[in-house]
């Protein structure tokens, strides 16, 4: 979905509280990158990791605005690499600004107590001159020979200390439902749950059993329906309504896969009239939350509902969900009952993602060359 979407889906939630990232006003403790860290202050700072390496990029070719290109050789016989000068150049211009950068970084690591400040070296790291510097602890260590500072004891008495046993003892804990969280999916899409019944009882939808299909030449001989209805989607999410049928047949790549005579007739009805007189979204992703939909699938009322409507169309007095079907039925009764539980499904999140009625849901049958609007 949409940034905007997700955003409101946010807004509405219940289960989002966005708060700052820094509380300095509870007891509480604050683990940040030193970019995230920049302009705050803290009565107390723990710097880490210091004995880490800096990165730099590994490759065969180098590239400067000043110094041009710079490549490694390979020689074939002796299966070596050497680097040229102009690649060393390079490498060692990127490296020292590499290095810049990184200085200013401890910088600010090391400017952001108020009161203490405590530094992680490796006491055996050996002081190196700040150009030859490997990582942050280089350059510490170099700065606390001359300094008067307290190394942490490593002898102290940790009897008294909460080992790591007796920490997770104290605060693991588990569900009193937790076999029956375990079998409830976080997501479901609108295809797993149009299949419950008309007493809306709970589906299964806890079979994944997968079913891999052999890979095929794909001719104009051997396309399924499923095929032929997958190009016939393709071709209406990115065809233009205003234009002429002829016109956006020509650009389209999988004309020869498309039913001309079925476009025609959808071209020529009232539904394409709306669609091209109006503003529409096509291939509208929805990710919703369960319990926000009106909808009585309690089971499932920790999970969210994922689809795609085929189009929605903004008229002036509300909403139209539009959903597209190639099936081969004889009658509207068949798609009728076939599909209305899935189009409620579509219209309970629409209404929910755009705070708006849908006044209208329709099905086109392109295999009966009509609209089919749905009583929900």
């Amino acid at each position: 979905s949409s940034l905007r979407e997700f955003l409101q889906f946010l807004a509405k939630s219940k289960d989002f509280n966005i708060r700052s990232a820094v509380t300095p006003t509870n007891n509480a403790v604050s683990c940040l990158t030193i970019h995230k860290s920049k302009g705050l202050e803290f009565p107390v700072v723990f710097s880490v990791g210091n004995d880490r390496k800096f990165t730099y990029e590994k490759t065969n070719y180098l590239a400067d605005k000043e110094l041009g290109f710079g490549f490694k050789l390979h020689n074939k016989i002796m299966l070596e690499k050497f680097n040229t000068a102009s690649f060393f150049a390079i490498q060692n211009k990127q490296r020292l600004q590499t290095k810049s950068e990184e200085m200013r970084l401890l910088y600010v690591a090391l400017t952001r107590a108020k009161e203490r400040l405590f530094v992680t070296v490796d006491s055996k790291r050996k002081a190196l001159p700040p150009e030859d510097a490997e990582c942050y602890g280089d350059w510490l260590k170099l700065c606390l020979e001359k300094t008067d500072y307290k190394k942490a004891d490593i002898n102290q008495d940790i009897s008294n200390f909460e080992t790591e046993t007796s920490v997770r003892k104290k605060y693991s804990f588990s569900f009193a439902e937790e076999q029956i969280i375990e079998n409830i999916p976080l997501r479901v899409t609108v295809t797993e749950l149009k299949n419950f019944d008309e007493e809306m009882e709970t589906p299964n939808i806890l079979n994944n059993d997968i079913i891999l299909k052999y890979p095929k030449i794909i001719t104009n001989e051997n396309l399924t329906g499923a095929e032929r209805g997958t190009a016939l989607h393709n071709f209406l999410q990115h065809c233009d309504f205003k234009n002429s049928l002829e016109s956006e047949l020509e650009k389209a790549e999988n004309r020869t896969l498309l039913n001309k005579k079925q476009l025609s007739v959808f071209w020529n009805s009232n539904l394409c009239k709306r669609l091209s007189s109006n503003i529409i979204q096509r291939e509208k992703q929805f990710f919703a939350d369960i319990k926000s939909l009106d909808i009585p699938i309690e089971k499932y009322d920790k999970s969210y509902l994922m689809g795609i409507m085929d189009v929605v169309i903004y008229e002036d007095d509300g909403l139209v969900l539009v959903d597209y079907k190639t099936d081969k039925a004889e009658n509207e009764d068949v798609l009728i009952s076939r599909y209305t539980k899935q189009l409620q499904l579509y219209k309970s999140a629409l209404e929910v993602i755009e705070r708006q009625k849908v006044k209208e849901c329709i099905i086109y049958s392109f295999y009966m060359g009509k609209a089919i609007s749905l009583s929900i």
